[in-house]
């Protein structure tokens, strides 16, 4: 059995990496099926922001007593 579920994600402290400007942020949501990493879905870019909060969610299919394995990756944009 399984249902649609959203996921909204927000970030705390993240690490500033540039030098002159404050980075711009997304966030990729992966499942790992079929013995690789697959896309699912991907929050809007938040420009200057080193706390996001997205207001994005990823839409994802959630399977009741099964494991699934995900990764969240924030991305800096500009790179």
């Amino acid at each position: 059995m399984s249902m649609q579920i959203e996921i909204f994600i927000s970030c705390k402290n993240l690490v500033n990496l540039e030098t002159w400007v404050t980075e711009s942020t997304r966030c990729t949501l992966f499942e790992f099926a079929t013995n690789q990493w697959v896309f699912r879905g991907q929050t809007e870019v938040r420009p200057k922001n080193l706390n996001p909060n997205y207001e994005v969610g990823i839409i994802f299919p959630f399977y009741f007593e099964k494991t699934q394995r995900v990764k969240f990756v924030v991305q800096d944009t500009l790179r």
